[in-house]
């Protein structure tokens, strides 16, 4: 049978959103302390961690850590220096 339900047009599961405050908060200490495979704490999947340092030609560009799971492909960005200090 068919499933009445669309597929939701971001690709995403549905019922997704955002990380909660406590959640962010969580996955960057995990990312600052070191950790090599930090852990969704949504879906206890694996995430990625893409470090984005400033470049000289284009000024605005932040030293920012981008953490994206795997699984419910949230994620969740931070500042490099703010995250050695968590």
């Amino acid at each position: 049978m068919n499933d009445p339900t669309p597929a939701p047009k971001s690709g995403r599961a549905p019922g997704t959103g955002a990380y909660t405050p406590r959640e962010r908060i969580e996955l960057l200490r995990q990312v600052a302390g070191g950790a090599p495979g930090p852990v969704c704490p949504r879906c206890g999947s694996s995430c990625a961690v893409i470090r984005t340092g400033p470049r000289s030609d284009v000024s605005y560009v932040r030293d920012r850590v981008v953490v994206r799971c795997a699984g419910c492909r949230r994620s969740v960005v931070g500042e490099a220096g703010e995250m050695e200090h968590r």
